[in-house]
């Protein structure tokens, strides 16, 4: 089954037929007690911006048109031929992978720390370059007061048990109204016009926006380009098709706006990642050396790690993510294209080397640390994907005993908050973390996908670290009584 079908029928409907059903659709998906494949609404609602209407005349849709449409979009994700365990070799971490990259950026926890952690990360910590004035050129906007807008537009539509202002999906004027008290018209109007999208804009954004999957028959499996534009204009109104698109929107939004615009970006944001993990290590009052004490010992050619934690964990931090269309086809050949430069390298020619040159005497351990979750599996998994093919031929069986797969770790930087928390509550080292989770996947019953599904046990809710309590302390908002 391929994406033309659904195409052709979307086109005999009007777009205001198909979008007022699908905006209904949407909100009792939102409403339900029981799990819904809201992503699907949300892939036949982008299409429904690009192609309804294009048959003169066109029909007016019902909702029962627009459930079978759906139940195409369904039939088309269960084509690929990744779910298919015979043809895709057994492989489920593949599926989880595809499965990941669609489902879970919406279930990721945001809350006060996210914002927080941007602040310190896109404001605060200076490198190279600024990444602030340049968001200030791009989008007129101060980025601290993107934050704190974003925030409360967050607070409004996730968190309504806690404002006291109910969401139904539209964004009323009463919540404009306190943008512009607290920040003007002109900002509030540029901030709605960043995150807006409407069939007016909707074509100039498609062609514009280099994350999106261009392959139509996997954009099915595409994190939704709303969680990039959450704010639907639609019948003289502005509403969120779906308030779960607002979490990836207030955990990626400046990253994914300023990757696709700042070709300077990528490379200082990296540079800013150590500094904000140093951060953590200082909280806790760890024993650590840095880079740069590296190469003081080992000299200053020596390729070397960002950290060494006690001795005898090194950590690297890498400004990389899965790409789009590698994530919704995740064959091996693909992940090694992909990670040849950065995560084989880090484990390779970074990881072994210092631990052989240092010649380590207790047991060694690798974090490699991403800004987002790479959905790849555990160590484990990347190993038989591509890691051991691309090891092996750099390095002896002997020299990658020095520190074994099982002892590498995959992490985003919210799950080292996490870390840091962790042992910041519980009086535990990271070691005994790292232990515990390589044991634990070991036992096939007990086995994670992700490294931070283990974590769960320790029941972190709250983070009280100094570095985002301050930072927090900036962006809450504190000058109109209407939150308290």
């Amino acid at each position: 089954m391929d994406f033309k079908p659904i195409r052709n029928k979307i086109r005999t409907f009007s777009y205001h037929s198909l979008t007022t059903h699908l905006l209904q659709i949407l909100k009792e998906q939102e409403t339900s007690e029981r799990p819904q494949a809201f992503w699907h609404s949300l892939t036949l609602l982008k299409w429904t911006l690009e192609f309804a209407g294009e048959s003169y005349p066109s029909k007016n849709a019902n909702k029962n048109d627009v459930h079978k449409l759906l139940n195409s979009l369904s039939d088309l994700e269960m084509s690929h031929r990744t779910f298919n365990l015979k043809t895709n070799g057994g492989k489920i971490n593949k599926m989880l992978t595809i499965l990941s990259v669609q489902q879970l950026q919406y279930q990721q926890n945001a809350w006060r720390h996210s914002f927080a952690s941007q602040l310190i990360l896109f404001y605060d910590l200076k490198h190279k370059y600024d990444i602030a004035k340049s968001f200030k050129q791009l989008t007129n906007l101060d980025l601290s007061v993107f934050l704190e807008i974003l925030f409360i537009y967050w607070l409004v539509i996730t968190q309504d048990h806690l404002t006291k202002m109910k969401f139904d999906s539209q964004l009323y004027e009463d919540v404009t109204n306190i943008i512009v008290d607290l920040y003007g018209a002109t900002i509030a109007k540029d901030f709605r016009k960043l995150l807006t999208v409407s069939q007016d804009n909707a074509k100039e954004i498609f062609e514009e926006d280099k994350r999106m999957v261009r392959n139509y028959d996997l954009q099915i499996f595409d994190t939704s380009f709303f969680t990039r534009y959450p704010f639907f204009a639609f019948d003289g109104k502005i509403v969120i098709p779906h308030k779960d698109i607002l979490t990836p929107t207030a955990n990626y939004f400046i990253y994914d706006f300023m990757k696709n615009r700042d070709e300077h970006f990528s490379t200082e944001f990296g540079g800013r990642m150590e500094k904000y993990m140093n951060l953590g290590l200082k909280e806790i009052n760890a024993s650590f050396k840095t880079e740069n004490d590296l190469k003081s010992i080992l000299g200053k050619d020596q390729k070397v790690v960002d950290f060494i934690i006690d001795g005898n964990i090194l950590v690297e931090a890498k400004a990389i993510e899965l790409k789009p269309i590698i994530g919704i086809n995740p064959t091996d050949d693909n992940l090694a294209n992909e990670f040849r430069k950065n995560i084989v390298k880090a484990y390779t020619s970074q990881m072994l080397d210092v631990v052989e040159t240092l010649q380590l005497k207790e047991e060694a351990f690798g974090i490699i640390v991403t800004y987002k979750r790479l959905y790849i599996g555990n160590s484990g998994d990347v190993w038989n994907q591509f890691l051991k093919e691309e090891t092996q031929k750099l390095k002896t069986a002997e020299q990658i005993a020095l520190l074994p797969i099982e002892n590498l770790f995959f992490i985003d930087l919210h799950t080292w908050d996490t870390i840091v928390q962790i042992i910041k509550n519980n009086k535990i080292t990271l070691t005994e973390i790292l232990i515990k989770v390589r044991d634990t996947d070991k036992i096939e019953q007990q086995k994670k996908f992700s490294f931070e599904m283990h974590l769960d046990e320790y029941k972190i809710t709250n983070y009280d670290l100094l570095y985002l309590s301050e930072a927090y302390d900036r962006i809450q908002v504190k000058k109109d009584d209407r939150f308290d």
